[in-house]
């Protein structure tokens, strides 16, 4: 069964790349108002203004993050969502992954991962689509539908 979703896996991210690769029209990186770069300022922003956070963790090279910031950017509500109502954040580059890698967690070795925050500044589960990498977000509909659970309260939160 492993190698069956690893191998659905590798055919997305060749899928995204192939799209991505045809499609050259749309921004490659995704802005958002927050300039919180490290979980420490995330927490103290979150507490400051009671808002939930996302973080996306892409790197410039991965089709499968490329596919995710175009839906992002192509997604005129879940940006509306990202720039009003959340805290939203975007790392990339080489310490990226150490820097959000979620307390007490084993290493993840893929990306583009999403981490999902509370208003407490908790994190908080949002089942992925694929199961077997637990913050793989596809696509904007995904991201949105797991924003819309931790505004709902509807996800439980885990202490740092």
């Amino acid at each position: 069964m492993k190698v069956f979703l690893s191998l659905l896996f590798l055919m997305g991210l060749i899928s995204a790349t192939i799209a991505q690769d045809a499609n050259t029209e749309f921004s490659n990186d995704i802005q958002f108002s927050s300039t919180v770069n490290n979980l420490e300022d995330l927490l103290s922003e979150i507490k400051t203004t009671s808002k939930p956070a996302v973080v996306f963790v892409t790197q410039p090279w991965c089709g499968a993050c490329k596919n995710l910031k175009r839906d992002i950017n192509n997604d005129a509500n879940l940006k509306k969502i990202l720039n009003t109502q959340v805290i939203a954040v975007h790392a990339t580059g080489k310490q990226a992954d150490s820097l959000w890698q979620k307390p007490g967690e084993d290493k993840q070795d893929y990306i583009p991962r999403v981490y999902f925050l509370n208003t407490n500044g908790q994190f908080v589960e949002v089942p992925p689509a694929n199961t077997f990498y637990p913050h793989f977000f596809a696509s904007a509909g995904e991201v949105t539908k797991g924003l819309e659970q931790v505004m709902a309260g509807s996800g439980l939160g885990e202490d740092l």
